[in-house]
């Protein structure tokens, strides 16, 4: 089997900076299957040399000329997939990372998500009830870009006075538990395997793993070793599923809370994705810290998500 790789860097040192790119490239090699990589200075390729594509989206964003060039090639090999009927990975239409398509497709597929409304450059109309949390649509890091508005006074100061586009609302849901804390937990999907990658405490309502008070940190650690060692439910995991097909993402890290009555509640799903803990960096540091982990264990991990790229693949190549 051979994979074609189509990834948005003319640097190969740069397409392999990445902690996904490398558990890939491990996997492929484990099961002796070869790639091939493409980047956006390649001006053909010949499909008949292989089995199936890969759109490797990582770092696609790091500029807007990088974005534009990888999205331009994206789209142009998209179409000529679907038209040569070629197997390619993730098979959604969606060519850039917005959380309204997400949360839309979520909706259509009945998969529990909060209301939202998209917003525009001039002083829309808000159509949702207060509270809100207004948000930018794309490119949000660590909720840098998230704030909690509760009047219409509050939505048009935050939009004023914040520098990047504030440009989606979403419903506000109370997550708090009766013991005070709010929780957030992310799963990594892939194909028909999910992943418990971690579960987050916090004081706050914008739940964030960076952000662990040094007197919840025990406590912190405790619920994310019992999340990794019992994972979801069936019925959670199929959810988690469901709304990863629903976007055609076949493979991301899904952002959601389990509320106070045991329902589940889904945020985002992000395409590219943190791999932290397994280096000596200060990110893989920080993570080990709040996640109580080690280096093992995370690699441990890792190679169960290099065994699930390699089945993913496998499935969607035409025996």
């Amino acid at each position: 089997m051979r994979v074609l790789i189509v990834q948005p860097f003319p640097q190969l040192h740069k397409f392999l900076q990445f902690r996904a790119t490398t558990i890939l490239l491990d996997a492929l090699r484990q099961h002796g299957i070869e790639w091939t990589q493409i980047n956006p200075r390649e001006v053909s390729v010949d499909l008949t040399k292989y089995d199936i594509a890969l759109f490797h989206n990582f770092g696609y964003f790091f500029s807007q000329a990088l974005e534009r060039n990888y999205v331009d090639l994206y789209t142009k090999l998209y179409y000529i997939f679907k038209d040569r009927s070629f197997p390619f990975l993730p098979s959604t239409d969606s060519f850039v990372a917005y959380h309204s398509y997400c949360l839309d497709r979520w909706h259509q597929n009945n998969i529990p998500c909060p209301g939202f409304q998209v917003l525009g450059r001039s002083r829309n109309t808000v159509e949702l009830e207060y509270p809100l949390v207004l948000r930018r649509n794309r490119k949000m890091l660590r909720g840098a870009d998230m704030f909690l508005v509760n009047s219409h006074k509050e939505f048009h100061q935050t939009r004023k006075n914040h520098r990047r586009p504030l440009d989606l609302l979403t419903v506000y849901h109370n997550t708090q538990h009766p013991d005070g804390y709010y929780r957030k937990r992310r799963c990594i999907v892939i194909g028909d395997d999910v992943h418990p990658r971690q579960a987050q405490l916090s004081p706050d309502w914008k739940v964030k793993l960076n952000r662990v008070p040094p007197e919840i940190l025990g406590k912190q650690i405790e619920e994310d070793k019992r999340f990794m060692e019992e994972g979801e439910t069936e019925e959670n995991k199929q959810i988690l599923v469901n709304a990863s097909n629903a976007v055609g993402l076949e493979a991301g890290a899904i952002d959601y809370v389990i509320l106070p009555n045991g329902k589940m509640l889904l945020f985002e799903t992000n395409r590219c994705f943190g791999l932290a803990g397994a280096s000596d960096t200060k990110a893989s540091e920080e993570f080990r810290l709040v996640t109580g982990r080690t280096k093992k264990e995370v690699l441990k991990q890792f190679d169960a998500l290099g065994e699930s790229y390699v089945k993913l693949i496998k499935s969607k190549v035409p025996k």
